[in-house]
C-alpha cells in the first residue's frame, strides 16, 4: 500500500488486497521506508513537469498488458501445473495460456490477414516473461526503488486520468475497473515498469563502470556460439518466378508511387552576400582608433590558469569514503609526497590520470563551478586547494601556471579592425537592398532588369534541371528548397526574395516545371517485370523459409543438419563466433545472441533449442539457423581493444546480451512436458 501522500493525492478509497498469489521467497518492490522524510521528497516534486518518458511508462500500463497482474485471473484454479519457474516465480500453465490467448488477440487487432503459430506465439511470450522476471529479480538484487511518491505522482499527473486537467480519482479507479486490476495491483506495475527503465537507464548511460559489470561485459563479449544455417538466395527463385501480364498492370497500378516521375525544376536566381558591398566601403584613421577604443574589452585576452587536479569519484562510493580519500591524500601531500604521483594513485579522472591530472588552461569565466573558478583563482602557482564537492565528485587542485591578462596592441590589429569597420557599412547596405529588391520583384518582368535596376546585384543566373531530393547547388540551401516548393504549389509564375544564411540573400523564381507523372508501362516494362519477378522471388524464398523453420519448431526433424538434407540444401557451419564478429551480416549476429541458450528440465536433457529465421534485404537472402554448441572463448585482440575504451556506452544489443547473461545465471525450470494441457 502506497504511503498517506499516494491517498491524499489519488484519493481516500479504501484499496483492495492484492489478489496477485504471492511466490514462496519471492520479494517485492522496495516501499521507500527507507527514504528521508516525505515533506523534503514532497517538495522535490513542486512544480515540476512530467516527462514524455513518464506518459510512454504510463500508457504501457493502462493497456492490458500480456503478462502484467495475469496471476489475477487464475487464483484458485485447482490442479494447474507450473510450467515455468524462474528463482522463486512460477507460472502455472492456465496462466502461460492466458498470456498467449491475449498475445493472439492482440495480434489479431493489430494484422487481421496474419497470424503466427501456436509455438512462435509460446516462444516469444516465454521469452518476454523470462525477461521481465529476470528484469524483476535484478532491480531486487541491485535494490532498486521508485519512491512511493514518484509512482502517485505519475498517477496524478498522467492525462488519461485527469479532467479539465486536474487528476479525477472516479476516472482512474474506472479504468482500473475497466482492466481488472485492483489500485495496488495497477501501482505496481507501474512502478516495476519505471524500475526496468531505471536499470536500462544506469546500465547504459552509466559514465563510469564498476569491475563486476566489466566481469560481466567481459563475458558477453567471450561467450561464442556455433551455427548452422541454411541460405536462401532470393536470385535462386527467380527462374521459377514468372510475371504475366495481369501481374505486371497489377503492380504498375497497384504500385504506382514506385514509378512516378520526380518533380523537376530550373531555377532563375540571383545571390547576393553583404561580402559583395564591401569594396565600397572606406574606413578612416579615426574611424579605426575610436573602434578600437570603443572594442577594448574584445580585445583583451583574460587571465588563464592551468591546474592538475585529482578526482575522486562519488559515483563509485558513498560521499563519507570520498571525503576520507581526499584526507589521506592531503596528508600525503603535506608530508612531502609528490602530486604527479597521487595523480597516478588517486584520480578517478581517466582523461587526465596519465597526464599528471592537467587540465586546459582556462579563464574564469569558462569554469561553469564557481567554487572551483574561486578555489583556482585564489591559489598561487605550486599551491594545493582543500578538497571541492562538485557534480564530478570530489576535487583537489593544484596550481601549475598564470598567465597574465594582456591587451592586445593598436598597431596589431590595425587592419582586422579596418575590414571589420568596412564590413559593418557593407552589412547596412546590403539590408537596405533587401528591402529595396523586395520591392522592385514586383515591378520588374525578368531578373536581368532587377540586376540592371541595381548594378551593385550580381547578374541572374539558371540552373540545370533539377529534383526535390538534390542536395546540390542551391538545393544545398533547405530554405531555397522550401520556397521552390512552395512556388509550385501555389504561386509558380511568382517570386522570393529569402536569405538562406546570415549575410547571404537570393532571389528566386521558377523557370520551367515538369510535373510528377506515371509513366505508361510500355515506357517501363521492363523495371516492372524485374520488380514482379523479385517480389515473387522473395515471396517464393520466405515461403520456403518459413517451411523449413516450422518442420524444426515442431520437432518433425531434429537438427537443421536434417532440414537441409530433406530439403537438398547446403549447411553452412560458422564455427563458433562472438558478438563483434564481422565476418557475417550484423543482422544475423545480432539475432543469434538474441536467443536465450537451450532450456533444460530438472533432469538436465535439453527441452528445446534455439533456432531463428532472419531476412536480409541487403543480401537478398533468408537464412534459417540452429544454435548447435555454446562456450566461454578467450579474450582476442579485436576484444582487448574494446574492453580498453572502458568506461563504455552500452548499446539496445548490449544491454539485451547484459538481460541474456543475467539470465543464464537464475534458475530456470521450463516444464516442457507438461503443455498436454494447454488450449
Amino acid at each position: 500500500m502506497l504511503l498517506k501522500f499516494r491517498d491524499k493525492m489519488l484519493g481516500g478509497a479504501p484499496v483492495a488486497q492484492n489478489a496477485s498469489r504471492k511466490k514462496a521467497g519471492h520479494k517485492g518492490a522496495a516501499t521507500g521506508a527507507g527514504l528521508k522524510n516525505n515533506k523534503e521528497l514532497l517538495d522535490q516534486y513542486k512544480n515540476r513537469r512530467v516527462s514524455w518518458l513518464v506518459y510512454l511508462i504510463v500508457g504501457i500500463i493502462i493497456i492490458p498488458f500480456a503478462f502484467l497482474g495475469i496471476n489475477y485471473y487464475f487464483q484458485g484454479i485447482a490442479d494447474d501445473p507450473v510450467i515455468l519457474e524462474i528463482d522463486d516465480y512460477e507460472l502455472s500453465l492456465s496462466e502461460l495460456n492466458h498470456a498467449i490467448q491475449q498475445r493472439k488477440l492482440a495480434i489479431e487487432r493489430q494484422m487481421p490477414d496474419w497470424m503466427p503459430s501456436d509455438d512462435e506465439v509460446r516462444k516469444a511470450v516465454l521469452r518476454e516473461i523470462i525477461r521481465r522476471q529476470v528484469i524483476v529479480n535484478e532491480l531486487a538484487r541491485n535494490q532498486y526503488m521508485v519512491p512511493d511518491i514518484e509512482v502517485a505522482y505519475i498517477i496524478a499527473n498522467t492525462e488519461r486520468f485527469q479532467s479539465d486537467g486536474v487528476f479525477d480519482r472516479d476516472i482512474y479507479l474506472d479504468h482500473l475497473a475497466s482492466i481488472q486490476k485492483t489500485r495496488s495491483d495497477f501501482e505496481n506495475e507501474l512502478r516495476e515498469r519505471f524500475l526496468s527503465m531505471q536499470m536500462e537507464s544506469a546500465v547504459k548511460n552509466s559514465s563510469f563502470v564498476l569491475d563486476h559489470e566489466t566481469s560481466l561485459y567481459e563475458s558477453l563479449l567471450t561467450e561464442e556460439r556455433e551455427i548452422h544455417y541454411i541460405e536462401l538466395l532470393y536470385s535462386d527463385f527467380y527462374e521459377m518466378a514468372e510475371a504475366s501480364t495481369q501481374d505486371l498492370v497489377a503492380m504498375h497500378e497497384g504500385q504506382s508511387e514506385r514509378y512516378m516521375t520526380k518533380e523537376k525544376f530550373k531555377i532563375e536566381y540571383i545571390s547576393f552576400r553583404v561580402t559583395d558591398y564591401i569594396d565600397q566601403q572606406s574606413a578612416s584613421a579615426d574611424e579605426i582608433k575610436r573602434y578600437y577604443d570603443n572594442h577594448l574589452v574584445s580585445f583583451t585576452k583574460p587571465e588563464r590558469r592551468t591546474a592538475a587536479h585529482i578526482l575522486i569519484d562519488t559515483k563509485r562510493r558513498n560521499q563519507l569514503e570520498a571525503n576520507n580519500l581526499a584526507r589521506t591524500v592531503l596528508k600525503r601531500l603535506a608530508a612531502g609526497e609528490d602530486f604527479e604521483s597521487l595523480v597516478s594513485e588517486y584520480s578517478e579522472d581517466r582523461f587526465t590520470a596519465d597526464q599528471g591530472g592537467v587540465l586546459p588552461a582556462l579563464a574564469a569565466f569558462e569554469i561553469e563551478n564557481d567554487d572551483i573558478a574561486d578555489a583556482v583563482f585564489s591559489l598561487v602557482p605550486g599551491e594545493v586547494s582543500q578538497p571541492i564537492v562538485s557534480e564530478f565528485g570530489v576535487q583537489i587542485f593544484k596550481l601549475l601556471d598564470v598567465q597574465e591578462e594582456e591587451v592586445e596592441s593598436f598597431e596589431q590589429l590595425e587592419k582586422q579592425i579596418a575590414y571589420e569597420v568596412k564590413y559593418k557599412k557593407a552589412r547596412s547596405d546590403y539590408y537596405d537592398s533587401l528591402a529595396e529588391i523586395d520591392k522592385l520583384m514586383y515591378e520588374v518582368k525578368t531578373f536581368a532588369q532587377l540586376s540592371a535596376t541595381l548594378e551593385v546585384l550580381p547578374k541572374a543566373e539558371v540552373t540545370k534541371l533539377l529534383v526535390a531530393d538534390d542536395n546540390q547547388g542551391i538545393f544545398a540551401y533547405p530554405e531555397v528548397k522550401r520556397v521552390v516548393l512552395d512556388l509550385a504549389v501555389n504561386d509558380r509564375s511568382g517570386s522570393r526574395l529569402v536569405e538562406v544564411e546570415p549575410g547571404h540573400a537570393m532571389a528566386l523564381r521558377i523557370e520551367a516545371y515538369k510535373r510528377s507523372e506515371l509513366p505508361p508501362l510500355s515506357k517501363i516494362k521492363d523495371q516492372v517485370t524485374e520488380d514482379v519477378l523479385q517480389e515473387k522471388a522473395v515471396l517464393a524464398a520466405k515461403q520456403l523459409a518459413d517451411s523449413m523453420y516450422t518442420d524444426l519448431t515442431k520437432g518433425f526433424f531434429p537438427s537443421i543438419d536434417e532440414v537441409a538434407e530433406d530439403y537438398k540444401r547446403d549447411i553452412i557451419d560458422t564455427g563458433f563466433i562472438n558478438r563483434v564478429n564481422q565476418d557475417l551480416p550484423a543482422a544475423f549476429v545480432e539475432d543469434v545472441f538474441k536467443q536465450f541458450k537451450m532450456m533444460t528440465d530438472p533432469g538436465g536433457d535439453t527441452a528445446s533449442s534455439s533456432h531463428g529465421i532472419v531476412d536480409l534485404p541487403a543480401e537478398k537472402k533468408f537464412i534459417v539457423y540452429q544454435i548447435m554448441d555454446y562456450r566461454q572463448g578467450e579474450i582476442g585482440e579485436d576484444l582487448k581493444e574494446l574492453l580498453a575504451r572502458r568506461p563504455f556506452k552500452v548499446s539496445t544489443q548490449e544491454y539485451n546480451a547484459f538481460l541474456l547473461e543475467v539470465a543464464e545465471t537464475a534458475d530456470i525450470q521450463y516444464h516442457q512436458e507438461r503443455l498436454s494441457g494447454e488450449s
